[in-house]
């Protein structure tokens, strides 16, 4: 099952994104469903409101620590002890981002 990208209210029109540099700032949640997939779950640009995804720091919320694999646009999950949340698990679980791009 596919992550819920969501941008916090102020960045949702284009006058009230930040500016950092030559790109464009984004923030918000990333809801995991039902089913996270092993090797993360495929992120892109369109999902941030981007044309490119330059970089994605993502932030844990709780027992679950998140990690963004660039090379392969994805985000993965991993529990406290550092391995990765099993295949077919529900975590249930939102996680805070800040996505930059263009």
């Amino acid at each position: 099952m596919a992550v819920t990208v969501t941008a916090d209210a102020d960045v949702l029109t284009k006058a009230k994104r930040h500016v950092v540099g030559d790109e464009v700032e984004v923030r918000g949640t990333i809801a995991f469903g039902a089913g996270y997939p092993t090797g993360g779950e495929p992120v892109t640009a369109s999902q941030f409101g981007l044309q490119r995804l330059n970089d994605l720091l993502v932030f844990p919320t709780g027992g679950e620590d998140p990690s963004f694999d660039k090379a392969n646009g994805k985000v993965k999950l991993f529990t406290a002890d550092g391995t990765e949340a099993v295949n077919a698990s529900n975590p249930a679980v939102s996680v805070r981002f800040v996505a930059r791009g263009r």
